[in-house]
């Protein structure tokens, strides 16, 4: 079955492309897309296996137009928590994005000595 895959700029990709690799799979590439939603509608309009995150097809997964056919180990999509730089700070954000840095040192302290993180 040919495959739709986001471009190899994408740390998905890159992450797939070493586990084919690994598995010495060459397979049938259709399309190579950096717009997620395009991909989405490729796989919709039936033109190939679509590797993507579960958050962008969600809605067609709850239905009978899509169903995951298997979820890939060791493939995990970044995402970024951006907002518009202001001259004043919002302070309940600058709160919630601290501890999240906090939360970060701590996982990352913890993962290096090969211990669980707490939840």
């Amino acid at each position: 079955m040919p495959l739709l895959l986001p471009t190899r700029q994408s740390h998905v990709r890159a992450d797939f492309d070493q586990l084919l690799a690994g598995a010495r799979l060459e397979p049938d590439i259709r399309a190579e897309v950096d717009d997620m939603a395009l991909l989405r509608l490729l796989a919709l309009s039936g033109h190939g296996l679509a590797l993507v995150p579960s958050i962008v097809v969600e809605r067609e997964l709850q239905s009978p137009q899509l169903r995951t056919l298997i979820r890939v180990p060791g493939l995990a999509e970044r995402f970024y928590a951006i907002t518009m730089a202001r001259r004043f700070g919002n302070p309940l954000i600058e709160e919630v994005v601290a501890s999240f840095r906090q939360k970060l040192k701590s996982f990352a302290a913890l993962s290096t000595r090969g211990n669980t993180v707490p939840a």
